[in-house]
């Protein structure tokens, strides 16, 4: 077959099932694929607390990453003022228990120590550079 029996239009390829322009079937006895839309489940009160304590268990994780990159490479300030927001997130968050906002609060602290240490080794370097 070289043109579709419905439309008329050039068929390209000898092993299509279907037309490529109208959509006729262009084969007999070729199965139609059904395409079916299933929406995903809706989650109980319970899976969604669930997935809540895992997101502030992973901003607490990753805002304790950063703020120890942040420290050991002070100049970092970006590292720093992430794990801060992503921390500040989490102690104004209702949902956080107690000991998730106390580890989120350390993270703020040596995230803001490590700025003031970047700021400190930045002006020392100013200094130094523009005496030599």
């Amino acid at each position: 077959m070289k043109r579709c029996p419905n439309c008329g239009a050039k068929i390209e390829y000898q092993g299509d099932a279907l037309c490529a322009y109208c959509g006729a079937q262009l084969q007999e006895n070729v199965p139609q694929q059904k395409i079916t839309y299933e929406p995903p489940p809706k989650q109980t009160p319970l899976m969604q607390k669930v997935n809540k304590s895992a997101e502030i268990a992973n901003k607490v994780y990753l805002s304790k990453i950063l703020s120890i990159v942040s420290l050991v490479f002070s100049s970092f300030f970006v590292l720093a003022v992430i794990a801060i927001i992503m921390a500040s997130s989490v102690i104004k968050d209702p949902a956080a228990a107690s000991e998730q906002k106390r580890s989120a609060k350390n993270s703020v602290i040596i995230a803001s120590v490590s700025i003031v240490i970047g700021i400190v080794f930045y002006v020392f370097a100013s200094v130094l550079t523009a005496l030599m």
